[in-house]
């Protein structure tokens, strides 16, 4: 919150999230801050407040909003937010790699409102593939997948990545001790 003058005391802050379209109260939250003198006279001293997170549903909302000297503001905004993409691997080793070939399972949740329309996947920087069931990653080394989803009005995620390693197992070497194998 920028002030825009100097302040020597805390700061008193609130707003309020309605429904656009209903006009119901979503949210309501205020709260104190302390004030930071920040000497710069372009912007005024600034103060900043912790309010805990809010997770709305998708759609049109109305803040109304007021901290410092100024008076109630009000805008309006739409909330999109995009899918959420997790990758999960099978089959993790002691070490921390993976047995060869590595299945990948992708799982995407759409916002409140919304459904997963298609989820898309590369493999170490390959063709785009769209995924429909797990999938399997071969080949000793380092792999990189990048997985992403859009919902159903189009509302793209920023791809996610996945770095992992693939231990391809070696065949057993004879100890040169009779009766004996070293795996």
């Amino acid at each position: 919150l920028n002030n825009g003058s100097n302040c020597y005391n805390d700061i008193f802050a609130a707003f309020e999230i309605y429904d656009a379209v209903t006009g119901v109260l979503v949210s309501s939250q205020h709260g104190e801050a302390n004030c930071v003198n920040i000497n710069d006279p372009s912007s005024g001293d600034q103060a900043l407040f912790n309010f805990p997170p809010l997770i709305l549903p998708r759609g049109t909302y109305r803040i109304h909003y007021s901290g410092g000297s100024f008076d109630w503001i009000t805008d309006d905004f739409t909330y999109n937010p995009p899918p959420k993409t997790t990758a999960t691997l099978a089959t993790q080793n002691i070490d921390g790699t993976y047995i060869d070939p590595a299945t990948v399972t992708l799982s995407a949740v759409a916002a409140v409102g919304a459904t997963v329309a298609n989820t898309f996947y590369k493999i170490d920087g390959g063709v785009q593939q769209t995924y429909s069931s797990p999938f399997q990653v071969s080949g000793g080394g380092q792999h990189t997948i990048t997985f992403w989803s859009v919902d159903n009005v189009g509302v793209f995620e920023s791809p996610n990545t996945k770095t992992f390693t693939i231990h391809v197992n070696q065949p057993p070497v004879v100890n040169p001790l009779p009766n004996t194998t070293i795996n």
